[in-house]
């Protein structure tokens, strides 16, 4: 049994299929799915809408930084992961959690449960 049931999580990907896939693993986990946002401002109107436990954010969406929706979810204490394809050459504040890309329905659960119940 998932850790993310009834867990509200907002994913912000601007990559469509990469996007449905987090989404159906999400579902599969038990999850409630929040989006996909593909755009930042779509995920800010998602955030300012509250109700999210917890976010999956990709670090560049369509060659703009996530880190507005980022400092947006910290601000609401809202704990997030970044997935990247950057690996360790990301530059993401210290102590934020990374999920490289492409990564597996056992890390994105991982992650988000340790970021959700640990932060």
């Amino acid at each position: 049994m998932s850790a993310l049931i009834g867990k509200r999580v907002l994913i912000l990907e601007d990559e469509y299929l990469l996007a449905m896939e987090a989404a159906e693993t999400l579902e599969e986990l038990g999850a409630v799915v929040v989006g996909p946002a593909h755009r930042v401002d779509a995920a800010k109107v998602l955030v300012l809408g509250g109700n999210i436990d917890v976010a999956l954010l990709d670090m560049n969406i369509n060659g703009e930084p996530s880190s507005p929706i980022a400092e947006l979810l910290s601000a609401c204490g809202v704990p997030y992961v970044y997935a990247t394809g950057y690996g360790a050459a990301a530059d993401v504040p210290k102590g934020v959690m990374i999920v490289d890309k492409p990564y597996t329905r056992e890390e994105i659960e991982t992650a988000l449960t340790s970021v959700l119940f640990n932060s």
